[in-house]
């Protein structure tokens, strides 16, 4: 059994990664990380819906700090448009 929770760059790397998934510019790549990084957690004994609280928490501790989906998505996309309007820019 695990004896500790795992670093948040690991639970941040799953919650980015988690996010690009979802969008539609993940490469194959994006995919085989977040797989790597969430067979690590269970080998290390923690279960899918103790890994999936851990996002959840880290998610909602640093909602402050985090790009809306739509943000990131738009980044990746490279649409500077949406950031734009997003940040309020009058162009």
């Amino acid at each position: 059994r695990h004896r500790a929770k795992p670093s948040k760059e690991v639970i941040s790397q799953i919650c980015s990664y988690s996010t690009l998934v979802k969008s539609s510019v993940a490469t194959d790549e994006d995919r085989l990380r977040l797989q790597e990084l969430v067979s690590s957690l269970l080998k290390k004994g923690h279960t899918e819906d103790e890994i999936a609280n851990m996002v959840q928490e880290y998610q909602y501790c640093n909602s402050q700090n985090l790009m809306p989906d739509l943000i990131a998505e738009a980044f990746f996309k490279k649409d500077t448009q949406t950031i734009l309007d997003w940040l309020g820019s009058p162009v």
